[in-house]
This record gives C-alpha cells, sequence and structure tokens, in this order.
C-alpha cells in the first residue's frame, strides 16, 4: 500500500486513541489493538485503506518514528535555523515515540526485576544447602 500524508495522519490519530503501546510487547492484548487499528483504518471510505496488521505496526514502528528521529536529530544539528511550530502530524508522532520508548523502558526494567529477584532467590537456595551441608555433615 502507498502510504500518503492523509493515511499517515489518520494512522497516527487511531493509534493515539487506542494506545497499543499500553500494553506489553508481544502480549496478545497488544496484538489484539493493532488488530483494533487495521480494522479501524480498513473501515475508512476517503481515504482508502487496505492494511493489516502487521503493515499498520511495522508502518508506524519502522517508518514513521524512524523518520520523526532522523527529522529531530537534523534539526538539532543545524545551526541557526528557526524551527516551525511543530504539525499536528509531528505532534502525535511524538507522543507516540515517548509512549513506545517508556514502555520499552518499562518492560527493561520489569526484566531486570526479574533477573534481580531471580539472582536473589538463587543466592538464597545456595546459601540454605551450605547451611544443611554444614548441619547435616556433623551427624
Amino acid at each position: 500500500m502507498y502510504w500518503s500524508k492523509d493515511h499517515d495522519l489518520l494512522l497516527v490519530r487511531e493509534v493515539l486513541i487506542v494506545d497499543p503501546y499500553s500494553q506489553s510487547k508481544g502480549s496478545r492484548e497488544r496484538a489484539k489493538l493493532w488488530e483494533e487499528i487495521a480494522l479501524n483504518l480498513s473501515a475508512v471510505s476517503e481515504p482508502r485503506f487496505l492494511v493489516s496488521m502487521r503493515s499498520v505496526r511495522d508502518h508506524v514502528n519502522l517508518v514513521l518514528i524512524k523518520k520523526h528521529k532522523r527529522k529531530v536529530a537534523e534539526e538539532r544539528r543545524a545551526c541557526g535555523i528557526a524551527v516551525d511550530e511543530p504539525s499536528e502530524f509531528d505532534a502525535a508522532i511524538e507522543k507516540i515515540r515517548k509512549k513506545a520508548e517508556a514502555a520499552e523502558r518499562d518492560q527493561q526494567m520489569t526484566s531486570e526485576g526479574k533477573k534481580a529477584n531471580a539472582e536473589k532467590e538463587k543466592k538464597q537456595v545456595e546459601d540454605i544447602r551450605a547451611y544443611s551441608i554444614l548441619t547435616f555433615s556433623n551427624f
């Protein structure tokens, strides 16, 4: 499918409304939200959408957010250029990017917390084993 600016604007509006980043990455709930976005966009009569869950998700994550990051980086590097007021599209992409990054950070923190708990439990088990070996070796 060819993505025009109208398609992109409707897509980012729908992503902000449905908010798939509220669910954990790789979960069925997040997949259902992306599917809901695809179905909602396919129901639009003008401009016409023929999209799947995967095409919508990939276009947001791999194209729109990536382009926005590149644009922001170029604007920061440019000296003496006055930056215009962000458009509705740019503001929406910025919100989506922040939500995606926050979801990624939360998932990393959760996985790091799980690793820390696993290490803590492993240490406790080792301590109990060492204690039991010392206790029962005296018999």
